[in-house]
């Protein structure tokens, strides 16, 4: 809990430090598409370059009021860090890329620790731990129309998605944990 805390301290360190460039009205803080901005053009000349970072936070405080195993008050948290190189601009390898992700989650879920369920109460619910997640190398052919993937893929980034299924907010109720783009 202490390194999830700490990070969340970061994060908001970064978020609310001034930026290297001026924040116009029309790039208010929750309106921006990355919320520590384009770091003094740093993210940009990388993307450039072909390296994209990546890293969501997501931080739950739930409790259960009544009922169930006991009544409690939990904070949970799930972090994660990806890295995309794009490696025809990195080493000229046309139609290559590189992907990795992975998770680090945090807290004690309410559904195990509290209400006694089956279904867990939140989507990012899980032991604690750091996962790797994805962990893959893709060559693309025939002008972008087809593919190969070779390393650890998650099952639903690809194959196991529904359409219909991004309507429900209950994670039983999708064909996959995500919601669909």
């Amino acid at each position: 809990m202490r390194a999830s805390l700490a990070t969340l301290a970061i994060v908001c360190g970064i978020a609310l430090a001034p930026a290297g460039e001026p924040v116009t009205a029309q790039e208010r803080l929750f309106e921006r598409e990355r919320l520590t901005a384009d770091w003094a053009g740093v993210r940009t000349r990388w993307q450039d370059a072909g390296v994209e970072l990546g890293a969501d936070d997501i931080a739950e405080m739930l409790s259960n009021p009544i009922g169930g195993i006991r009544q409690l008050t939990i904070y949970q948290g799930l972090l994660r860090a990806s890295l995309h190189l794009d490696l025809e601009k990195l080493a000229r390898w046309p139609g290559a890329s590189f992907y990795t992700d992975g998770y680090q989650i945090s807290g004690h879920g309410l559904s195990k620790n509290a209400i006694g369920n089956l279904l867990a109460v939140s989507t990012i619910e899980a032991l604690p731990g750091t996962r790797l997640h994805d962990l893959w190398l893709q060559q693309q052919f025939a002008d972008g129309q087809a593919s190969l993937r070779v390393g650890q893929i998650a099952f639903d980034d690809e194959f196991y998605t529904s359409q219909y299924s991004a309507g429900f907010v209950k994670l039983e109720f999708r064909v996959s944990g995500h919601p669909v783009d």
